[in-house]
Order: C-alpha cells, then sequence, then structure tokens
C-alpha cells in the first residue's frame, strides 16, 4: 500500500499540473500619444512569455519613432522611443480563446535626432502599463493577440520653456507568437 500511494498522487495531481510553457514573437500597433506634440505613430516589437496556468510574465522590447514638434515651432524633429516592457497577466478562460488584463513597468529609452533651439534633450523615463485583451490559440503552436495599453510615462526636458514631455498614451497592439 505504501508503494502505491505515491503513484496514485503522481498520476492523479499530473493532471492538474500545467508545465511552463515559452512564446516568443512579435507584434505590431499602432500608437496614439496624448501629448499634442506628437504624432500619431505605429511600433514593431519582439517579446518573451511565459505561462504557467493562469499567469503570464512578457518581457518586450520595441522601437517607436514620433515626429516631435515643440509649441511655437513650426518644423519638428523625430523622436525615436525604445520601450522595454515587463508585464505581469492573469489569464481568464480555458477555450481556444482567453481574456488577459494586467499591468506592468515601461523604461522608455528616448533619442531626440537633433538638438532643437528650445529644446536639446529627452531624457528616458520610468512609466507604468496596464492592458487589457485576448489570445487565441490557432493550430501549429500559434497565438494571435489582441491587446489595448495604456502607457503612463513622462520624460524629463533638457529645455528652456518646458520642464516634461507627456509620454502617455493608448496602444493598439496585434501579436502572433508560437509557443514551445
Amino acid at each position: 500500500m505504501r508503494r502505491i500511494l505515491p503513484l496514485v498522487l503522481v498520476l492523479g495531481l499530473g493532471g492538474c499540473i500545467e508545465l511552463p510553457k515559452l512564446n516568443v514573437g512579435a507584434g505590431i500597433s499602432a500608437v496614439v500619444p496624448n501629448e499634442s506634440t506628437l504624432e500619431n505613430t505605429y511600433q514593431v516589437d519582439l517579446f518573451a512569455r511565459i505561462d504557467v496556468a493562469m499567469l503570464q510574465v512578457e518581457a518586450m522590447v520595441g522601437w517607436r519613432s514620433y515626429e516631435y514638434t515643440p509649441e511655437g515651432l513650426s518644423d519638428g524633429e523625430e523622436l525615436t522611443v525604445i520601450p522595454i516592457a515587463v508585464t505581469a497577466r492573469y489569464v481568464i478562460g480555458a477555450t481556444a480563446a482567453k481574456l488577459v488584463m494586467g499591468g506592468g513597468l515601461v523604461w522608455n529609452v528616448n533619442d531626440l535626432s537633433e538638438a532643437m533651439t528650445t529644446v536639446q534633450n529627452v531624457d528616458s523615463a520610468l512609466g507604468y502599463r496596464l492592458l487589457v485583451g485576448a489570445n487565441i490559440v490557432l493550430p501549429a503552436g500559434f497565438n494571435l493577440g489582441v491587446e489595448a495599453i495604456y502607457d503612463i510615462s513622462k520624460a524629463a526636458l533638457d529645455s528652456g520653456t518646458l520642464d516634461e514631455l507627456d509620454m502617455s498614451g493608448l496602444i493598439g497592439r496585434v501579436t502572433l507568437a508560437y509557443h514551445f
């Protein structure tokens, strides 16, 4: 009996334990900033995500470029942003389509193409990220994600008139991932 009990426990509980899944993929996003001096743009990103039961942790690095035109100037400069984000997500549902919601941190590494008369530099900034979306399981180990993300971030400016640039905004993201 002593030898059978551990075997029964392992076989019985083995179906309840889900092994972690690693997802790697790419995403493309439409970015709508709150700041009127930044134009709408797009973002491309690469990510890795670990799924364990109803939790996901994602690390993402992306690239986007804004046309930045401070008020009072007619010509703008290119502001390149490399967002690096880590998000924790809660997954609802066990079917082929799952609801996802969560949040995390985003580090925006900013680079102004050249110094302007009013702005010399846009510093990098740490911010917060909230998201809601859905993951749809596709055949052959792929899944499709659709997300609405709201970033909250303000970058300090080396400027004579402005103190900070509001980097906050809404991001609509579509991802394609392969899970192992």
